[in-house]
This record gives C-alpha cells, structure tokens and sequence, in this order.
C-alpha cells in the first residue's frame, strides 16, 4: 500500500462506536486553532490586497475570531461526550495535560477546548454564577520545539524542501502545468507566486472570508473551491514528500546533497512529521513503565496549526491533499484488548469523525507493536543533528 494516500476513513455513526471506557488507556489528540483573522506574514506575499490596512477589531491581526472560539470550545465539548466517562467529571493535572504552540490564537484555542472538556463539577465550581474553571496549558516556545515549526528550529529544511521540488521530476512537471495558473495570481496578489505563496493566500482569503468582507473578482473562479483551493491542499504533499509518494508519482528517488546518501525527502518527512510519531511513543512508554509523574498521564492535547496536522496524517501515510479546517483533531487512542495494546487513530474534520485505516495493519485497531515497527523508519533519535 502506497503512502499520502488516505485509507480507510470511515465516517463514525456514532461517538462511542470501539471507544469503550474499559479497554481505553489513553487518548492524545492534536487540533488546529479555531477560525483566525487574516496574518500580517501575507502582506509581503499579497501587497494588492485590498485589506492590507485593516485592523480587524477586535482579534486584530491574526487573532482568534469569535466563530473560531465557539468551533474551538465546541471540539472541547465533543471530546466531553466521547471520552468524559472515561476521563471523569473532575479535572486532573495528573491525568490530563494541555499543550500549545506560542502563538495567542491557538493558546486561547487550547483554553476553550479545555473549557468545554472540563467544566467545573461539584467540588470544583468555585462560582455558581460561572460555569468554568481555569486550566493551565503549556506552552511550547517554536523557537527551541522542532515539533511545532519546522521552519524555525530546522535551517536546512528550506533548503531540503528547495531541493525536492527543484530535481524531483513529478514537482518539476508539476510546476510547469501550473505555470499559467501561478502567473495569474501573480498580477493579482502583486507579488511573484508559486507553490508555497499560493498556499498561503488561499489561507489568507480564507480568513478574510470569515471577516465578510468582499474578495477582489478575480478569486471567484478559484476560491474557495477549485484550483487554488486544491494547490494549497498539495502544499502539505511537499511538506512532507516522502519516498513512496515519489515512487508512486512517477518521480525519482532524490540523493540529498546536504546529507550524502540520505533522500532529502525521507529525511523532511523524519524531521518535519515523524516527531509527531516519536512524541505518541514517548507517551505510551511513560505511561506503560510508569515513569515519573508522566506515567499518570492519560490525556495529552496539543494546539497547534493545519500544517501540524497535514504532517502526523502524512507520516501515517494516510494524507490526501486538502487544509485541514479550523478545530479539526487528529485523535490516538490507546486500548487494552485481552492483554494486548492496540492503537487506533481518528480524524475529526468540519465536524465529521472518521477512523483511519493505517497501511498494512489488518483492521482499525493497529497492534502497538505492529505501529512501532511500521512507522520506526519516520522517527530520528536527535532530529536536530539533521538540521
């Protein structure tokens, strides 16, 4: 079976099909901040746009809107109605942790997911005019975690990612069908345009979209659906290009000049989405040995980004191009069934539940070991020697 490709996700009926509270050990989900106001790292890219002064009162620049709180808490409350049997009606920092990238929009995100998991029950509500509680969530600087931006804490990876699509030959004949395409939104956006410039206008526009503001004419035959809407879905492809993806499109398998003997696509796809992968790991194994305070931990939630996402999906070999949306979830859980640990993963996406059917595993619940083994070749021990 061939990676990238999405396998296996099935729509869930219902919330609590195979999450049984007592074969279920842990659970750690990955989310995307709610919906944003447009960024100021787009106005180099968009110089024509017609918002470029905007404020966007109140969020401003970047922020997390009100829909984007609302979708947000709601993710928090749906995690309440398939895991709060199991969790438990009191909030525990022992057993739960809530983790974010150092950015404001996906902190406050982290705060309301947790606001709609854990309200305040019984002992806990210390206002009876006031159903919430405060819940610490961590944060992890991107400036010294490669887990969260790449881009950041791994120099090299620009340079990798140049290298790909510059000699891989499907990236290279790809760019060239969409000349024309890039051409175009260059004269409107004011502003040379390829592959990694197209993805974030489309997030751009997205934004804007949400503010109700009027878009300039000339997005209406491409946004929000059609070409530009597929060219930002395949800026995660490249994110994380890996071997089979290159095999599979034809192109070839690329010998990094910056690490001799190494592809320069397995080792974006190990650095950039494999330290999702190594991360889950490391949970299970502190829980399963019981190690320090962490072995109690059997809830892990991290806020981040879309691109966050896209890179777990993809190291799992089960990413098909598009955006993940605003609050979409990648979600692993950890089971007990006679004896045995079994993994299963689930992706929630514009509200949809689907579980995922990873490559070469016989049903949606993975053997642990059978995980370990099939995703060992995406994690790198010290990812940073790499950068």
């Amino acid at each position: 079976m061939t990676a990238l490709v999405l396998l296996g996700f099935v729509s869930l009926a219902s919330f609590f099909v195979d999450s049984s509270a007592r074969e279920l050990k842990m659970i750690q989900v990955m989310f995307r901040h709610g919906d944003r106001a447009p960024t100021t790292a787009v106005k180099e890219i968009y110089p024509l746009d017609p918002y470029a002064n905007e404020t966007w009162y109140p969020e401003g620049w970047g922020g997390l809107t009100n829909v984007g709180k609302r979708r947000a808490y709601e993710l928090g409350l749906f995690l309440r109605s398939r895991y709060g049997d199991w969790l438990g009606n009191e909030y525990l920092n022992q057993t739960s942790q809530f983790r974010s990238s150092n950015v404001d929009r996906v902190i406050m995100s982290a705060q309301l997911l947790a606001a709609g998991l854990y309200p305040p029950h019984k002992i806990q509500r210390w206002d009876p005019m006031l159903n919430w509680q405060p819940i610490p969530v961590h944060l992890i600087s991107d400036s010294k975690n490669i887990l969260y931006s790449l881009k950041f804490t791994c120099p090299k990876y620009e340079a990798m990612r140049n290298e790909l699509e510059n000699t891989d030959e499907h990236l290279v004949r790809r760019a060239e069908n969409f000349t024309d395409f890039f051409q175009f939104l260059s004269r409107h956006v004011g502003t040379k345009v390829g592959q990694q410039e197209a993805n974030e206008i489309y997030e751009q526009l997205y934004a804007e979209m949400g503010e109700h503001v009027k878009l300039p004419e000339w997005t209406e035959e491409i946004f929000p659906n059609g070409k530009l809407r597929d060219v930002a879905g395949y800026d995660y492809v490249i994110q994380s290009y890996n071997k089979s993806m290159i095999q599979l499109n034809g192109g070839s398998y690329v010998q990094n000049a910056i690490l001799p003997g190494v592809s320069a696509a397995l080792i974006v796809t190990r650095v950039f989405s494999g330290q999702w992968i190594r991360e889950w790991l490391e949970n299970v194994d502190n829980y399963l040995n019981g190690s320090s305070l962490s072995g109690n931990q059997i809830g892990y939630f991290y806020g981040g980004h879309e691109y966050n996402l896209a890179s777990i999906l993809a190291a799992l070999g089960v990413f098909k191009p598009h955006v993940p949306y605003y609050s979409s979830a990648v979600i692993f859980e950890l089971s007990k069934i006679d004896d045995e640990h079994f993994v299963k993963v689930l992706y929630r996406n514009r509200g949809n539940l689907m579980k995922i059917h990873l490559p070469d595993c016989q049903s949606f619940h993975c053997p642990l070991d059978t995980f370990r083994e099939l995703y060992s070749d995406v994690i790198l021990d010290d990812p940073y020697t790499y950068c």
